[in-house]
């Protein structure tokens, strides 16, 4: 008798995809906050403010959110972002309204 159950490819992925789903309430939230951050690229880079303008922290608040969304751990961040700047405490501090 084996103390493991071989377990099919496609359905070790819907496990895993299941411990990282986003719930409904993080979901709004996440929809909320980014819209206001794009509307305020969009206004940096096409409307009345300089067309110049650095969106490059917005742009970073947006991976965040995305980051943790998805409850990237923050050794997982860095891998896909080295230059991710927060602090691993920071990081866990976090959150989106």
């Amino acid at each position: 008798m084996s103390l493991y159950q071989p377990v099919s490819p496609r359905k070790s992925l819907n496990k895993a995809y299941l411990k990282v789903k986003p719930n409904r309430i993080q979901i709004e939230a996440f929809k909320g906050n980014l819209i206001q951050l794009l509307d305020h690229i969009n206004d940096s880079e096409y409307g009345n403010v300089d067309p110049a303008a650095d969106t490059t922290d917005l742009e970073a608040e947006i991976d965040l959110m995305v980051y943790k969304l998805y409850n990237l751990p923050w050794e997982e961040v860095k891998i896909v972002d080295p230059e991710f700047g927060l602090s691993e405490e920071e990081y866990e501090k976090y959150r989106f309204e």
